[in-house]
C-alpha cells in the first residue's frame, strides 16, 4: 500500500532483495538489510518504518534481539507490526514469546506475508 514503510532485515540476500523489491512495487518505502547492526543503524539514523521484517536467524545475530531492541525503543520509533520469518518449525507460542506479530516460515509468499501485514496495519 503506497505510504507504508518496511524494513527488512535477512542474511540471505536473494530473499531479502526479493522482498523488497516486491514490496517496492507496490509503492512502499523499501529498507533492506543483510545484518540486525544494519538494521539498528537504519532505525537510529531516522528511519521510521510502518514494519520490521526480520529473518530469525541473521548470520552472527539472533532476529529475535533485534525484535527485543525495536520494542524498547520510545514508542514513536517503533514500528506498529513486526513479524518474523524463519527456515526453522516454531510454534505461535514461541512467536508470541518473541513479541512478533506474525511468524511465518520459509518459504516465503510475498503476497500472504504483505496481505497480514497490511491488516494489521489497517485496524
Amino acid at each position: 500500500m503506497p505510504g507504508y514503510s518496511i524494513l527488512i532485515c535477512d542474511d540471505e540476500q536473494e530473499l531479502a532483495e526479493e522482498l523488497g523489491e516486491f514490496f517496492s512495487s507496490l509503492g512502499w518505502n523499501v529498507r533492506v538489510c543483510l545484518t540486525a547492526p544494519a538494521a539498528r543503524a537504519a532505525l537510529h539514523d531516522g528511519f521510521v518504518p510502518n514494519c520490521l521484517l526480520t529473518d530469525l536467524r541473521i548470520a552472527d545475530h539472533d532476529g529475535a534481539e533485534l525484535v527485543s531492541h525495536v520494542r524498547g525503543l520510545p514508542k514513536e520509533l517503533q514500528p506498529k507490526v513486526v513479524a518474523i520469518i524463519t527456515g526453522h518449525v516454531v510454534s505461535e507460542t514461541e512467536a508470541a514469546d518473541f513479541k512478533a506479530d506474525f511468524l511465518f516460515v520459509k518459504p516465503v509468499d510475498p503476497v500472504v506475508v504483505m496481505e497480514g501485514i497490511e491488516r494489521l496495519l489497517a485496524g
